[in-house]
């Protein structure tokens, strides 16, 4: 049996900015993030600059340290909320705000199945824009945490809530990959995506 792992999420927001938001300003927070991260569950008293020298990009976009390859992490920004997270295993994390999606972006995104469950709540917009968030961000990280990136089509994987509306249950067609799922703040989904089982996420407020 898989042993279970914590994953720590910290997180800050950029409020200086208005929209859209430098990539700049969002990676520069990423690096922030990942020092924060480094330092609390590593003891490694990195710079962003010492980071940055030293991360790595793979093949299909997936960041690694090339000094402390056995540190797993991943970071993710929407709209001024800048992530980090840290596991036991190779991950992903994604977050998104809700949106309104156009229909060339949910016919890119959704699989037959998803796209006839996102049609049934038509009538309740609200809950539209959180299912395709939702299905958007668990797609991603699980991109993301096989670093493949955007060389696989969103549509070709399916994921299943068996008990929608509640989303506890997450059924994935994509076997031996572990999620959690969570809503952060009214506006934003997020989703990680591991090789392990995930017992529980923290989440590291900004420090001050």
């Amino acid at each position: 049996m898989k042993q279970k792992q914590i994953i720590n999420i910290f997180y800050d927001t950029i409020t200086d900015y208005t929209e859209p938001i430098p990539h700049a300003a969002e990676h520069a927070l990423g690096l922030t993030l990942l020092c924060r991260g480094l330092r609390t569950l590593y003891r490694l008293d990195l710079t962003p600059d010492s980071v940055n020298t030293q991360l790595q990009i793979g093949a299909h976009g997936k960041p690694h340290l090339t000094e402390y390859p056995h540190i797993h992490f991943n970071i993710s920004h929407s709209h001024g909320l800048v992530m980090c997270a840290f596991g036991n295993a190779p991950l992903g994390l994604d977050v998104q705000k809700k949106i309104s999606p156009r229909a060339s972006l949910i016919r890119h995104c959704l699989s037959p199945a998803e796209q006839q469950l996102y049609e049934a709540c038509s009538q309740t917009p609200v809950l539209q824009h959180e299912l395709f968030c939702r299905f958007w961000t668990l797609k991603e990280s699980l991109l993301k945490c096989t670093g493949i990136g955007i060389s696989r089509k969103l549509s070709s994987i399916t994921f299943q809530f068996p008990d929608f509306p509640d989303y506890s249950d997450i059924r994935c067609s994509e076997s031996d990959f572990y999620f959690q799922q969570k809503l952060f703040s009214r506006d934003h989904v997020l989703a990680v995506c591991s090789q392990l089982p995930i017992r529980e996420v923290r989440f590291h407020a900004p420090t001050q």
